[in-house]
């Protein structure tokens, strides 16, 4: 112990005021770097809310735009859009950067095939599935790398090369492929743990999804969202480009009347001529024979008959790409029936002066913070193309 007579080793001063500096100064910086980060955070979410508030009112002036006479609406989009490709448009304390609007009532709604196990409807549904997705180009494999992977050199040391890309150009599915999926589809979205059968291929029930990783199980119930299917067994063995998919087919509420083949139709005042002529043939029937309900091989008939006509009848609705005739119900079968050979009176059943149901996605930003929304609209029209109710029947934002 230290006692009157010794004295403090030279320098112990110096040591104890630099160890209680250096802790000192430890403790601030971590201080300072918590609370910088805090404050960071708090700035995120300030700017998330404000990216997230921006989305909505983007999307409720896309509720209210919709309500308007569709043809006028549409027109005013396609000039924003090529608006945006310069760049994006300037939104409150933010910007937009993205917006998609599109009219879904002419893509194949595959909810129309739900708890479909036999009869008319499930024949015509199940031909026009495979026609619209043997159009699907697939995507080849890529090529594996040679055995023990070529080496190259890069900044940094060697690497192996990655898998080069496949030479093969894209080819479409077989119809056993195909088939093999549409019967794993319908027991997704049946009600039942019975295999589906309906066209020779066995389906894919509870069973089928036992040992999936991570697992999950069937849904039995109609598809909420188009990428649902994604989880559908034996679809990303198909190897389709998404974007192909989004372009046919499409998921909302089913709607089927009694008296209608085909529950989607196309509005013939925002669609082309090739457009026209597409939908048209893709809807022909060769073998009438399954069809036993004698309004069902009627319809189906007279579609038959459009689709031999499918030019003429383009021609009729479009004679000039330039000017665009805003068409009514009546004024629709009169242009049809300017085609010739054809039943004018069946045009409702295939066509529509209006779309009801679209896919609305937007970005929006705030100081590089996004917000994005996706979100399913609906819009009850009145025979002028304006609306008379708009619903958001699906919305997800991140």
């Amino acid at each position: 112990m230290t006692g009157p007579g010794r004295k403090r080793p030279a320098g112990i001063a110096l040591l104890t005021a630099l160890v209680v500096v250096l802790l000192l100064t430890f403790f601030l910086s971590e201080f300072f770097f918590a609370t910088g980060l805090e404050l960071r955070a708090i700035q995120n979410f300030r700017q998330a809310a404000q990216a997230g508030s921006l989305a909505r009112s983007a999307l409720r002036a896309v509720e209210i735009g919709l309500m308007q006479d569709e043809v006028l609406f549409m027109s005013g989009y396609r000039q924003m859009q090529q608006f945006m490709v310069l760049g994006v448009v300037p939104m409150g304390s933010g910007r937009l950067v993205e917006l998609s609007i599109e009219p879904l009532d002419a893509r194949f709604n595959l909810n129309e095939m739900a708890n479909l196990s036999a009869g008319d409807l499930n024949y015509v549904r199940w031909t026009l599935f495979e026609k619209l997705m043997a159009q699907i180009p697939v995507n080849p494999p890529p090529e594996p790398a040679p055995p023990g992977g070529i080496q190259q050199s890069l900044p940094g040391g060697t690497q192996p090369t990655p898998p080069a890309q496949s030479s093969v150009p894209p080819t479409v599915l077989p119809l056993d492929k195909i088939d093999e999926f549409h019967a794993a589809l319908m027991d997704w979205m049946d009600t039942d743990d019975v295999d589906y059968q309906a066209f020779g291929y066995p389906g894919a029930e509870s069973n089928a999804y036992y040992f999936t990783d991570p697992e999950y199980t069937i849904k039995n119930a109609p598809l909420d969202r188009l990428e649902e299917i994604r989880l559908i067994r034996g679809f990303m063995d198909l190897r389709l480009p998404w974007a192909e998919v989004e372009k046919r087919f499409s998921v909302r509420p089913k709607q089927t009347a009694a008296a209608d083949l085909y529950p989607e139709k196309l509005n013939v005042n925002l669609a082309t001529r090739q457009e026209i002529m597409d939908f048209l043939r893709l809807r022909h029937l060769d073998n009438l024979g399954p069809i036993g309900n004698a309004n069902f091989k009627a319809s189906q008939t007279s579609l038959n008959e459009y689709a031999d006509k499918a030019q003429q009848i383009a021609d009729a609705l479009i004679p000039d790409e330039t000017i665009r005739t805003k068409y009514t119900a009546d004024s629709l079968r009169l242009a049809v029936k300017t085609a010739g050979g054809v039943n004018e009176a069946f045009a409702p059943k295939i066509f529509s002066t209006y779309n009801q149901y679209y896919r609305v996605r937007l970005t929006t930003e705030v100081d590089d913070v996004q917000s994005r929304v996706d979100a399913l609209v609906y819009v009850q029209r009145k025979p002028d193309r304006t609306g008379s109710r708009v619903e958001v029947l699906q919305y997800t934002a991140n």
